[in-house]
């Protein structure tokens, strides 16, 4: 993957257009999709779930599809997922440092295996998950003031050493990123940015991520 790859958030997209909307940012340089599922939510009861991925895959929306699975996930989330036609199943690491079953059922399903971590949690508890696994999503703490200098330095301090623990994983980054502060994630090693456009004041896509893939440039 390229290193100034770019992956958008849509789960706050409008489901009625949803399929226009990502066309559009796949014609402005946009490499993949990225949908965060909270764990009170049953997969096929809310927006952007299974069907509806299953829907994007139908109307020939064929770039690579990663799902967070926040929480603890059951297993049939998993499966309802991966039949739909996501590409990367990711689960919260202090989930998946209790549930060897759980990175099992992602691997069996064919999907790539992802774990999320925090910019702040200790890491101990799944080192041996994290070596292992395919990909890594670094992700803001969720307390203080996100997309912040600091929050956003955590990241990318916590994705730099998560480099040099998994040297084959794709590592991601998410958070309140924008055309003004994605400088701050100039040593973060990751290769793939995880943009919410409900963060960069614009509905010009091509603009913001014309921006966006220039900053990444710059830093690499």
């Amino acid at each position: 993957m390229s290193k100034d790859s770019i992956a958008i958030s849509i789960q706050d997209l409008d489901i009625l257009r949803l399929a226009e909307n990502i066309e559009q940012f796949l014609i402005a340089g946009v490499s993949s999709l990225f949908i965060d599922v909270d764990q009170c939510l049953v997969p096929n009861n809310f927006a952007i779930g299974p069907q509806a991925v299953d829907a994007l895959r139908s109307y020939g929306i064929k770039c690579p599809i990663h799902v967070y699975l926040k929480g603890n996930v059951p297993i049939k989330a998993i499966s309802s997922f991966s039949q739909s036609g996501v590409n990367t199943v990711i689960v919260d690491a202090d989930v998946a440092a209790l549930s060897y079953e759980l990175l099992s059922a992602v691997s069996q399903s064919g999907c790539k295996v992802g774990i999320a971590v925090s910019s702040t949690e200790p890491l101990c508890q799944c080192n041996k998950q994290l070596i292992s696994v395919d990909c890594i999503l670094v992700k803001e703490s969720g307390c203080g003031d996100q997309g912040s200098v600091m929050s956003l330095k955590e990241v990318s301090e916590r994705s730099l050493a998560l480099s040099k623990m998994n040297r084959r994983a794709e590592l991601m980054v998410s958070g309140k990123i924008n055309t003004e502060n994605i400088p701050l994630l100039s040593e973060s090693k990751a290769s793939l940015f995880i943009l919410d456009m409900n963060h960069n004041g614009s509905d010009d896509y091509y603009s913001v991520i014309s921006r966006v893939k220039q900053s990444i440039q710059e830093f690499n």
